[in-house]
Order: C-alpha cells, then sequence, then structure tokens
C-alpha cells in the first residue's frame, strides 16, 4: 500500500473499532450494520493483499538472484566447452570454430549458443570427455539450458502478481471510502442528541496523515522556493 492507502487503513482500523464498541446501537440488518461488516471485510482483504503485495516485492528479488545463478551455470558450461574445443583444434582442425563463445551479454543469445553446442559435439562427445569434461557434461549443459529458460519468466510472473495486488487494494480503498461516507449519515442521525458519541465518531473517521519520508519520496529542496 501506498501511504495515502495506508492512511485510509488506519482509518478503518478506527472505524471498525467504533462499531464493535457501539454495536448494540446498529443491530443485525440495518444500514449501519452492513456497512460496519463492509469495513471489516475490506480490512481483512487489505490485510491479505499487503501481505502478497510485499510478498511480490520479494519474488521478483528472488527470481533475478535466480536468473542469475542460472545465467553463470550455463555461461560455465559453455566456456569450459568452447575452452576445450580450442584445445581439441589440434586434433580436429576447424573444431574451435563450432564452439565459439558468444559476444556481450543477450540472455537469448546464450541459450541459442549453448544449444548449437549441444548439437555440434555429436559424435565428439567421447572426444571432450578424453580432455576433462566429466562424462555427463552433455547432460549438464542441457539441465543449465532449461534451468535459465525457465528464469526468464519469473520476474514478470513476480510483478504481475504484484500489480493485480495493488490494483484490488486501490478497489478496496474505494469501497472502504464509500462505507464511511454512509456511516457518517447513519452515526450522526443515531447519535443527533450524543454529543459523546460523535466526538468520538469524528476522531475515528478522522484520517491521520502519516508522513512520508522525504529521502525516497519528495524531492529535495533545492532553495529555489520559498
Amino acid at each position: 500500500m501506498n501511504y495515502h492507502e495506508r492512511n485510509r487503513y488506519n482509518m478503518f482500523i478506527k472505524v471498525r473499532q467504533y462499531g464493535t464498541d457501539n454495536i448494540v446501537d446498529f443491530p443485525l440488518g440495518s444500514v449501519g450494520s452492513a456497512n460496519f461488516e463492509t469495513i471489516n471485510s475490506v480490512l481483512l482483504r487489505l490485510d491479505e493483499l499487503a501481505a502478497i503485495q510485499t510478498g511480490g516485492y520479494g519474488e521478483v528479488r528472488v527470481s533475478y538472484v535466480s536468473k542469475d545463478t542460472a545465467r553463470e551455470d550455463l555461461r560455465e558450461s559453455v566456456s569450459y566447452i568452447s575452452r576445450t574445443a580450442k584445445a581439441l583444434e589440434y586434433e580436429f582442425a576447424g573444431i574451435s570454430e563450432q564452439f565459439r563463445l558468444p559476444r556481450g551479454s543477450n540472455d537469448q543469445k546464450l541459450i541459442a549458443t549453448a544449444k548449437a553446442f549441444v548439437t555440434a559435439i555429436g559424435t565428439h562427445q567421447a572426444d571432450f570427455i578424453r580432455y576433462g569434461l566429466a562424462t555427463n557434461f552433455v547432460d549438464e549443459l542441457t539441465d543449465h539450458i532449461a534451468a535459465f529458460e525457465a528464469t526468464l519468466n519469473a520476474p514478470a510472473s513476480a510483478r504481475g502478481t504484484h500489480v493485480e495486488a495493488t490494483a484490488e487494494i486501490g478497489q478496496l480503498i474505494k469501497q472502504g471510502m464509500n462505507a464511511v461516507r454512509i456511516l457518517d449519515t447513519v452515526v450522526k442521525n443515531v447519535y443527533r442528541n450524543n454529543v459523546g458519541k460523535l466526538a468520538a465518531w469524528t476522531t475515528a473517521s478522522n484520517i491521520e496523515t502519516v508522513t512520508r519520508n522525504r529521502e525516497t519520496t519528495e524531492p529535495a529542496n533545492d532553495g529555489s522556493k520559498k
């Protein structure tokens, strides 16, 4: 939740408590009771979505770490093969040209190169093993290709989860605010002769502003405006 939503969330908590404290004056089936229940439902769902939203951020971070690890594993595999092919050049002229490393850091090019290596190894698999590569080096390369490809969509998926949660939070805040507006009328009618209850409602339904961190959310004051 952003800080505007957090301010309203905090207000909803106070309104819910007000409804709980005065439940006898808003009987089941009344407009007041229904809207206090709406506030309660909104809060419960907001708590769930806040956890999902926060988790979305975490998933993005984890996904990028996993992607980096998978990329390095794959790059290491193709590097070993390319280096070995250069040594094999003394026995098989031109073989090193089939196992040249890709330039740059393009992920798709790395995957394409790795897949080309799998195909090019062919009948030379035993020769690579003779030069010290593991007997299952082709299987390892194939596994590293699959692992890296699996990470490519993970960050986007995690971001999607976060975006969906953010959108629903906005709708719930709107729903909650509508309920508070209805309750404002109902409460003032029910307690029109009770100054204490009205004062308590004013406090409960007031949106208290939570101060934002200026260093991260507001532009620095460069002195050009006073």
